[in-house]
This record gives structure tokens, C-alpha cells and sequence, in this order.
């Protein structure tokens, strides 16, 4: 995971459960400026993925931020109001909008941060019909008001693995073509793959196709019994492919094969057990499909950076 600069957006930092009320009244304000946003990489886009477990002050950035929820949900404040947020949903917040948010147990988050100046310039190419075309067009500097779209959680996991490509050529100061190729290619991803989303009323859907139906039914499959044994050839039989096509599809839509799929659902799915604080770590494991809760517990630790004992602990104390 890389690093995200001081204090992202929308989820800056990490407070114990018990101070959630006084961040989330905070009225404290953190400015990220340019330079830490995009560094000296002299790129006009950055891309930082970020998992929280606690409240936020309220930051504003010098940049235009365009925020994928790639997991978890939370509550966002803003200067307009507040929304609930939750995995499939994608925000615009304009430059200087200052955002705080209380996740809901957790949530996971990749920002991408484009200069304003570029963003004006490259808008034309982006055809009138794209799902985030009329959220971009109005990041003018008067704007105060974050928008939002809300698409498929079988879309959103197509996205990550771009996104997450896109966070680690952040991370690796990557100056090449190849961050703006990969940047068009997601925004190209969002147009193709959004299945009717549910977009605020000024917005616009998409018209492109569908996520290729058997990955799409295999997604749903995985997500709605992760608890099942799942092998590769019980999901290539029940959505009538071969297991050579499933792994073949699987990579070529979401990135990853499927056992890597099914894995990161079990851990999120522990984790939204987690915060709930009303189950242990074991139970929190077999519920999610693990059969060796030692196995979760390192996988979790890997994936979120604290032990789940760490992490129950911090959303249970009084």
C-alpha cells in the first residue's frame, strides 16, 4: 500500500474510537498544498490508497480529488452537509473543499489528486456521456460541494487494480507516460463497465456495456457465500466456463485470479465484522471463510497494517 501524503482526504489519519465525537466536531482545518500532493514528481495527477479506522479533522486540498470507496463506508462532512458513503461509491471534491469523515468500522480508499489547471485542459476528451463527466466539468475554484456517484461493487473491484497500479507509480515517482495512460485507461474502465449507476440528479449514466456476465456472476457467487470452500472449478461450473476461461476473464476484468479475489472479500469481510465489536477474531475469520484463524490474523495484519486484535480493540474501547 503506498503512503498517502499528511492527512488525505477524507480520511486523514487514524483516532481511537473514543475521540470519534471530538473529531467529528472538530472544526480544526489541515491545508495539503501542491507540493505535498504531487511532490517534486512534476506530474499533474497523484494516487495514494488509504485504509482508516477512525475519525478525520476537516482537510482541504490543493487539488481537485476524485475518491473511490473501495471498501468499508463512512459518514462525510462536508461544507454543503453530509453523506454516507459505502464500496462503489466515487466522490469529487473540488480544490479547496475542506472534507472530514467517521468511518462505519473501517473503509478503504484510493485517492486520485489532478491539478485543476490539467484537469481543464484534458475535460474535452473525455466524452459527455462518461459517468464522471458532469461531476469534473463544475470543479470550478467557487465550488464547495463534493459529488457523487454511486456504480456496482462488482465495477468498483474491475477498477482497483488499476487504481491500486496507479498508487504505486505514485509511490515509485513515476514520471513516465505510463501514469497518464493509466489514468485514461481507468476513466476509459468507469465509461465501459458501469452497470446503470445511481448518479446524483444532474449526472449522467453511462451507456457502455456491462462487466462480461459470467465474471459478474461469478463476483456476485464469491461475495454472497464467502464461508463456501471455493475452488476454481466449483465457480468455473457454476457459471459455465472452463477453469482455463474463468482464470483467463477473471484477469483480463478485475485484475487478479480468483483465489487473490475471494481472499481480499474474506478480509474485508472480516474486517466489517470486526467493527462491529461483537464477535473475537476467530469468529470474525470463520464467518469470513477462513479455516485457520492464525492465517487470517497474518493476512489481515498484511492487508490493513494493524493485527485484527489491534483493530477490534481500537473500535470497542470506551
Amino acid at each position: 500500500m503506498s503512503q498517502p501524503p499528511p492527512h488525505c482526504c477524507l480520511n486523514c489519519g487514524s483516532a481511537p474510537a473514543n475521540d470519534i465525537r471530538l473529531a467529528e466536531e472538530s472544526t480544526q482545518m489541515i491545508h495539503l498544498s501542491a507540493s505535498k500532493v504531487f511532490g517534486d514528481s512534476q506530474m499533474p495527477l497523484s494516487a495514494h490508497d488509504v485504509t482508516f479506522l477512525g475519525a478525520t479533522e476537516r482537510v482541504r486540498v490543493e487539488a481537485v480529488t476524485v475518491a473511490f470507496v473501495t471498501a468499508g463506508a463512512t459518514r462525510l462532512r462536508h461544507a454543503g452537509g453530509v453523506a454516507d458513503i459505502s464500496h462503489g461509491h466515487i466522490v469529487t471534491i473540488p480544490e479547496n473543499a475542506w472534507c472530514s469523515s467517521v468511518p462505519h468500522g473501517h473503509v478503504s480508499t484510493v485517492f486520485l489528486h489532478i491539478q485543476r489547471d490539467f484537469l481543464a485542459q484534458q475535460i474535452r476528451w473525455i466524452p459527455r456521456t462518461h459517468p464522471l463527466r458532469r461531476g469534473l466539468e463544475f470543479m470550478h475554484p467557487e465550488d464547495r460541494d463534493p459529488r457523487f456517484l454511486r456504480i456496482t461493487a462488482t465495477t468498483m473491484d474491475v477498477l482497483r487494480p488499476k487504481l491500486l497500479e496507479l498508487t504505486s507509480m505514485t509511490a515509485l515517482r513515476d514520471r513516465s507516460l505510463r501514469v497518464l495512460r493509466t489514468a485514461a485507461e481507468i476513466f476509459e474502465d468507469l465509461e465501459r463497465y458501469a452497470e446503470h449507476p445511481r448518479n446524483e440528479p444532474r449526472a449522467k449514466a453511462s451507456r457502455s456495456g456491462p462487466v462480461r456476465s459470467e465474471v459478474a456472476a461469478a463476483l456476485r457467487l464469491l461475495h454472497s457465500d464467502l464461508r463456501r470452500p471455493w475452488s476454481v472449478s466449483d465457480l468455473a461450473r457454476a457459471v459455465s466456463l472452463s477453469e482455463s476461461q474463468l482464470r483467463r476473464l477473471f484477469r483480463r476484468t478485475v485484475g487478479v485470479g480468483p483465489a487473490s479475489f475471494l481472499r481480499s472479500a474474506r478480509l474485508e469481510s472480516m474486517a466489517a465484522l470486526l467493527a462491529r465489536g461483537d464477535v473475537t477474531v476467530a469468529e470474525a475469520a470463520r464467518a469470513s471463510g477462513w479455516a485457520s484463524p492464525s492465517a487470517a490474523s497474518r493476512a489481515f495484519t498484511q492487508r490493513f497494517g494493524v493485527s485484527p486484535r489491534t483493530f477490534s480493540g481500537a473500535r470497542t474501547q470506551p
